[in-house]
């Protein structure tokens, strides 16, 4: 389990996002990219404060949204990129 908390807490191994606006932003961006794209982990906080619990999509297309966002939250997009060669042959 992972322990939220204030920022400048030593027990807290994550803290919260800038405000309400960027909480309700990155869960919009979170529940839009829900249907479409593959959860590998996702978190659930219900307490109080702007936290946002990380969440990883894997199998992203690069020209997917949540690929392209900056959100500045706890969300990754896993881009496959089949093989090493395909990788450094693309301009």
């Amino acid at each position: 389990s992972l322990v939220v908390g204030p920022a400048n807490s030593p027990a807290s191994a994550m803290g919260p996002v800038i405000d309400t606006e960027a909480q309700d932003r990155i869960q919009a961006a979170i529940e839009s990219a829900r249907g479409r794209l593959q959860v590998a982990i996702e978190g659930q906080y219900d307490g109080p404060g702007s936290f946002v619990m990380p969440t990883i999509y894997t199998d992203v297309s690069p020209d997917d949204p949540i690929a392209q966002s900056e959100l500045f939250g706890p969300v990754l997009a896993v881009i496959g990129i089949g093989t090493a060669f395909a990788f450094f042959a693309k301009p």
